[in-house]
């Protein structure tokens, strides 16, 4: 519920196995929670969790769990801040277009 996957986003379930001689495919599963974003060109690699309202920002490469409201940037992602949500729109924010 109320998640955003931003333009260019891309989630991954699978890849390779670098260390096996036959390149063998490796699936591993994706959980996203409710009101957790991946900005624009955000990548998510196999096997992670993106925990309640967490945020992948733009161009990251996300993996692993990204906890509840946390904020993550580069690559690979680590926790920058922290995402808190306000009840009331901000001024000049979308909300009062």
């Amino acid at each position: 519920n109320h998640v955003c996957l931003s333009q260019g986003a891309s989630i991954f379930t699978g890849n390779h196995d670098r260390t096996s001689p036959t390149f063998d495919l490796r699936l591993g599963p994706v959980e996203i929670a409710d009101g957790a974003w991946l900005g624009a060109k955000s990548v998510l690699c196999p096997g992670s969790r993106v925990e309640s309202h967490a945020m992948l920002a733009a161009g990251a490469v996300g993996r692993g769990v990204l906890e509840s409201h946390g904020i993550y940037e580069g690559n690979p992602a680590r926790r920058v801040g922290t995402r808190e949500i306000v009840s009331e729109p901000v001024k000049g924010g979308a909300h009062e277009r």
